[in-house]
């Protein structure tokens, strides 16, 4: 399996990590507000795969969330972008699927 295939497929599966960056959204101190979406976008070519050892780390993953802080829905709503890096592992399943095995976020 080619590098660029792994960096794609990781790139995907690290974006749809939902439990990660649920995670990481009930971490992140929002006070008395309330979010209801979070995106994230991660180019594959931001990501540096070492085959040999089934590892990876990555950097500029944008972790894109909004915060409600009105009484009711909309009354003040905001978006944030921050910037997310982070390291992993992966295993090869076959000669064209990789899984996500671990993901450990970088904390800034």
């Amino acid at each position: 399996m080619t590098t660029k295939k792994i960096q794609d497929q990781l790139a995907n599966q690290i974006s749809n990590s939902n439990k990660t960056w649920g995670n990481l959204l009930a971490k992140s101190e929002l006070g008395n507000t309330a979010s209801s979406y979070w995106d994230v976008t991660l180019n594959s070519i931001n990501i540096l795969v070492n085959s040999t050892k089934k590892n990876f780390k990555f950097k500029n993953a944008a972790f894109t969330f909004d915060v409600n802080t009105g009484v009711s829905y909309n009354d003040n709503h905001q978006l944030f972008t921050k910037q997310i890096s982070g390291a992993g592992s992966f295993q090869i399943l076959d000669t064209k699927t990789i899984m996500l095995e671990t993901l450990i976020l970088d904390e800034n």
